[in-house]
């Protein structure tokens, strides 16, 4: 890492920051400028359990957040790196932040899906494949009727 990095939990995003956002979301193809308001993504800041971004010379080039109860479970997603700094660390900086967080509030349960091709960057945090589960979607036309 040739550049200094600095991990960061964040509570709110000013317009400059939620612009800096929109990027990353958008690089990693989850979020469609044509349908949704990039405002939006202050309330999935203050809803997350933990929303932390990597900053490079003040500017943001990565975000993961996790999802808990507080209590038992928590679940990290969104991670996400702009494509001109991935495979420099960065990630595994934010995973390893997020991770740290959870077991210092007692959180011992932490999961995630992983796309695929990315099980062996999740492994270098120390997840592992969770045997005999299958990730679910729910999908309101494929509800069977009774």
């Amino acid at each position: 890492m040739s550049n200094v990095a600095q991990v960061e939990r964040i509570f709110s995003a000013d317009e400059n920051e939620l612009s800096e956002l929109l990027a990353v979301y958008q690089s990693a193809g989850w979020w469609d400028t044509e349908t949704e308001d990039y405002r939006q993504i202050s309330t999935i800041i203050s809803r997350s359990y933990c929303f932390a971004v990597i900053r490079i010379e003040e500017k943001i080039v990565g975000m993961a957040r996790t999802i808990s109860d507080g209590i038992s479970d928590a679940y990290i997603q969104d991670v996400a790196i702009l494509p001109e700094y991935q495979g420099l660390g960065y990630g595994k900086l934010l995973v390893d932040f997020l991770v740290e967080f959870l077991t210092d509030k007692q959180i011992s349960w932490i999961g995630l899906i992983a796309t695929p091709g990315a099980e062996t960057f999740y492994r270098k945090s120390g997840f592992t494949a969770m045997e005999n589960f299958t990730p679910m979607l729910y999908k309101k036309e494929d509800r069977d009727v009774v």
